[in-house]
């Protein structure tokens, strides 16, 4: 790929979001710069989070129920990461990371891979 055709990375510190092989062209939307200690105990998952969260944030994860009748299941969490801003070459847009409780990681984790989960945020 000839040099200038894709934005260059002045400082590629940070976390990557996504595994990125040798030779892949490094992306701004690939790093993330801001990220918050998760709480001890707690666990961090990968989710798509509404725009304009910030880092510290609280959220809280309505879990839909799995069988019809069921009722939905809050789980509260702060936010990590949030999702890189918006990258035209992206094919997707990107989650951001949440840490959960302990107790709670299970059940949000399947939710969330089920797609049985809504995302509220806190002030």
């Amino acid at each position: 790929m000839p040099a200038g055709v894709l934005p260059e990375v002045p400082d590629p510190r940070g976390t990557l979001l996504r595994d990125v092989d040798a030779g892949e062209p490094l992306l701004p939307s690939s790093l993330a710069t801001h990220r918050v200690a998760a709480p001890e105990g707690w666990w961090t998952m990968q989710t798509h989070l509404p725009a304009g969260v910030a880092p510290g944030q609280a959220i809280q994860l309505v879990v839909l129920p799995a069988e019809p009748g069921g009722s939905p299941q809050p789980v509260a969490g702060i936010v990590i990461e949030p999702p890189p801003p918006s990258d035209p070459l992206a094919f997707e847009a990107l989650p951001g990371l949440v840490a959960i409780p302990a107790e709670s990681a299970v059940v949000a984790a399947a939710a969330v891979a089920e797609r049985r989960v809504t995302v509220l945020l806190g002030g």
